[in-house]
This record gives C-alpha cells, sequence and structure tokens, in this order.
C-alpha cells in the first residue's frame, strides 16, 4: 500500500478517535469506559498506519501529511 494511502486511513482513525473521546466526555457516565479504550484503540490504530507510512515517506513529510488529513476529516 502507498505511504498516501497509509496516511489518509491513519489520519481518519485519528478524527474518529478524536470524535470517540469527545463523545465519552461528555457522557461522563461511570461505565463509558467502553469509550475510552475504543478511542484509545483508534489512536493506536492511527499511529500504527503513520509508522508503515515511514518505510517510503520522510518522517517530517508524512507527520504533516497526517496531521492535515486529521484537520481535513475532523470539519
Amino acid at each position: 500500500m502507498s505511504s498516501l494511502a497509509w496516511l489518509v486511513i491513519g489520519g481518519s482513525l485519528l478524527t474518529i478517535g478524536d470524535i470517540v473521546f469527545k463523545a465519552w466526555i461528555e457522557r461522563a457516565l461511570p461505565y463509558s469506559s467502553h469509550l475510552y479504550i475504543g478511542g484509545l484503540v483508534l489512536y493506536i490504530a492511527s499511529l500504527i498506519c503513520l509508522i508503515e507510512s515511514f518505510r517510503s515517506e520522510n518522517i517530517a513529510v508524512a507527520s504533516a501529511i497526517f496531521v492535515i488529513v486529521n484537520i481535513v476529516t475532523g470539519k
């Protein structure tokens, strides 16, 4: 898979993780730990995608693209 595909998938997963964490904070129920764990899993999966993109992309360029995708998909 190309590094750009890894970065788009990773940025999208990171945005979904942000949304899950926002839902976790807004609910603040004692039994909403599944949202917290789900957010962490999504964050870890997005970092794995970022790491995979480092194989063929410069770290600075890959990180910049990752952040841009996160910002664009979050709006």
